[in-house]
């Protein structure tokens, strides 16, 4: 028996079905306008989001490896005896012997939070992986960020210490290696991945915006789901009337591809035009396209084939229609489970986002600190084998104390360490005080705070030893031996802020201003203090620094303890570059937060538009009444509005007992955007509706 005539024997006489008008079949068929729309709109949003977060990965393969470059290196000339315009010839002279691509990114020691210059030594700079040049001037694909392109004799003061890109040619890793070995340079190569389909997908989700990914993703499958309800009871018609399975599920699956590969489609033409006129124009349109084209292409043609394949399987199944339960009432919920996961992922991804902002925040105020102490220099210290005929490590010890003897009676050291980051003290640990902070007397007079008496930048009194917390004696036990006491004394301070330094300071570290610091003032001879587990490890996490950089390089010399120190770097220096990476990942991060609520809207919107489609009689009866727009959308938002201030507060109060900061902004603007959204989407959809319900014509 065919599958029409099995329906005919279930739908037979004395059954309660009755036959659907015209005009009803008419306004189930209607409507087809808003779900195609839906699902262009959410795959437009899809396409946008992949090439913003491929730009992205090319912004950051770009800085990394300019001009095509497979392969890095890093120098330390600090050993060597040769000048700096002479090692900077060689290394020139051996990638033209080469025929090979050398470069040094570089930034502009002025403009360093607007400028990246590439410092060339020997090579081509042909490549489609870009920088861009108009002469010598760099177009770099970040357009907040410009710069030089400056041969290698033009340097200037730019230090030779630091990160290489080269071209992978055969012979040149020897011959680099040879000659820094002849120069008594420290060389350490890495390997650099091209940005190839692999290494770009796993960027674009490593990246600040990853997760839009996913959420953009949910949100097309969403939209499919809005036409497989909207099309539930006119498939269910068709199949009754003895349309074949196959014939509905290929429609549904053609409606589903065709409207998302148009809406890809419109989304790849709306992000070119916006680079080619706003970011760029034509050049880094072609660097764009050319990186992440031959990877985002394929997976949105999957992604289209996996909605049109989840269009085609939402059709009622021949027991359900026996059973007369064919019910869109699955789809519905797991539309709405799609889209409440998606929000769920954007709340993820603003938190995230926030919380790294403020990072980014705290390393460019820092690097704006160290620009007042431009000659500040850190020293990291090199690992020395115990096994040494002269002793190794007592050896490498009598000279760096030497060092730091010689540094201190020159008052070019500074000491400034935040025991509560580097110990991760608890609050009862500190017993009333924000935190422990250990400093000598230079970096108080460098703040100008007045030992015992007024500065601009504050004061601190002496503490009688039974107000002194516990904790921090037996930590002052541990760093000074037998003679504590003597080495260190304990402060209040009162003033404007202490500022204390955190581990690896210029180099990520979060330096925090206290209002109420237990300070730890070094007393003695910093010399005398426990060398391995105090001296050498703040020495290398640049807690313990020297105020003049030209001081401190005769002082090496003369206590014969260069051998045994890995780099010598200026704070501002290596500030610079942190700061530069951390103002372009700040710039990333608003974009991508940014890009999160333009995913909130177009979320609202779609479910707007489901939401008016199949309400069209309630929209009609309540229009037919009486009542405004306004009022019928309220009516019916008021359980998701209530849900929402509930979400938010209950946010706020996670926040208070967990000490997290934004975990109420990153849950109440998505909230607050999408039921704005949604509001006013609703009424204007409604209006829509009512008026082409009124002409019997399709909305």
């Amino acid at each position: 028996m065919s599958f029409s005539r099995r329906l005919a024997s279930i739908w037979g006489e004395g059954s309660n079905f009755r036959p659907i008008s015209p005009y009803h079949l008419q306004m189930q068929q209607e409507g087809k306008a808003m779900y195609r729309l839906a699902m262009r709109l959410a795959a437009c949003t899809f396409a946008i989001v992949l090439c913003f977060c491929g730009t992205q990965s090319v912004k950051s393969y770009q800085r990394q490896a300019p001009f095509g470059a497979d392969v890095s290196f890093s120098l330390n000339i600090v050993d060597s005896s040769a000048p700096k315009s002479q090692l900077a010839r060689e290394l020139a002279a051996i990638g033209e012997e080469h025929n090979a691509l050398i470069c040094k990114v570089s930034p502009d020691e002025k403009h360093y939070l607007t400028k990246t210059d590439i410092v060339l030594f020997s090579g081509s700079t042909d490549s489609e992986i870009g920088p861009s040049l108009d002469r010598d001037n760099i177009q770099w694909t970040d357009g907040d960020i410009s710069g030089k392109l400056i041969d290698y004799e033009d340097m200037g003061s730019r230090t030779l210490n630091g990160s290489y890109c080269a071209s992978n040619t055969a012979g040149l890793r020897d011959a680099i290696q040879q000659w820094a070995a002849s120069r008594a340079i420290v060389i350490e190569w890495h390997a650099l991945s091209g940005l190839t389909a692999p290494v770009l997908v796993g960027s674009m989700f490593a990246n600040a915006s990853g997760l839009l990914i996913p959420a953009s993703m949910l949100f097309v499958a969403a939209s499919v789901l809005f036409m497989a309800q909207k099309r539930w009871n006119t498939n269910r018609i068709l199949l009754i009337g003895g349309v074949p399975y196959s014939r509905v599920r290929g429609s549904l699956a053609a409606c589903a591809i065709l409207s998302l590969l148009q809406g890809l489609l419109a989304g790849y033409l709306m992000f070119a035009i916006y680079v080619a006129i706003f970011a760029g124009g034509l050049a880094q349109l072609h660097i764009i396209a050319s990186a992440i084209l031959p990877t985002i292409l394929p997976l949105s043609i999957i992604a289209a084939i996996a909605g049109s394949i989840l269009g085609g399987a939402m059709v009622p199944s021949f027991e359900s229609l026996h059973q007369r339960k064919a019910s869109s009432l699955p789809i519905r919920i797991l539309k709405s489970s799609l889209t409440v996961c998606s929000l769920l992922i954007v709340m993820a991804g603003i938190f995230f986002g926030c919380s790294l902002l403020e990072n980014e925040r705290m390393l460019l105020s820092q690097s704006s600190m160290y620009e007042q102490m431009a000659s500040a220099t850190r020293v990291s210290l090199r690992a020395i084998p115990s096994e040494r005929n002269d002793g190794g490590i007592s050896y490498a010890k009598e000279h760096i104390e030497k060092l730091i003897d010689e540094a201190e009676r020159s008052n070019i050291l500074l000491a400034s360490i935040d025991v509560k980051q580097s110990m991760s003290l608890s609050a009862s640990e500190c017993e009333g005080f924000d935190s422990y902070v250990i400093v000598n007397r230079a970096y108080l007079d460098l703040l100008d705070i007045g030992i015992g008496k007024s500065g601009s930048g504050g004061s601190i009194t002496q503490l009688e030893i039974g107000d002194v917390p516990e904790t921090a004696i037996e930590l002052t036990d541990l760093w000074g031996g037998d003679s504590a006491n003597d080495n260190f004394s304990f402060w209040s301070y009162s003033g404007s802020g202490l500022l204390a330094l955190g581990a690896n300071t210029s180099q990520g570290g979060r330096n925090v201003t206290y209002d109420n610091p237990l300070v730890i003032l070094i007393e003695a001879p910093m010399s005398s203090l426990n060398y391995e587990g105090f001296t050498s490890a703040m020495l290398s996490t640049g807690n313990v620094f020297f105020s003049d950089y030209d001081t401190l390089d005769e002082l090496i010399s003369a206590t014969g303890s260069r051998e045994f120190i890995a780099s010598i770097d200026r704070l501002f220096e290596v500030a610079q570059l942190y700061a530069q990476i951390a103002s372009s990942r700040a710039n990333v991060l608003l974009a991508a937060i940014i890009a999160a609520c333009a995913v909130v809207i177009s979320m609202a919107i779609q479910s707007a538009l489901s939401w008016s489609s199949l309400n069209r009689e309630r929209i009609f009866a309540n229009r037919t009444s009486g009542k405004s727009y306004p009022r019928i959308v309220l009516n019916n938002m008021k359980r998701m509005i209530c849900i929402g201030v509930a979400l938010i507060f209950a946010s706020a109060a996670i926040e208070i007992a967990c000490q997290m900061r934004y975990v109420t902004l990153s849950v109440a603007v998505p909230l607050i955007l999408y039921l704005s959204a949604q509001f006013i989407f609703r009424g204007i959809f409604s209006s829509t509706v009512f008026r082409s319900t009124i002409a019997r014509k399709e909305a």
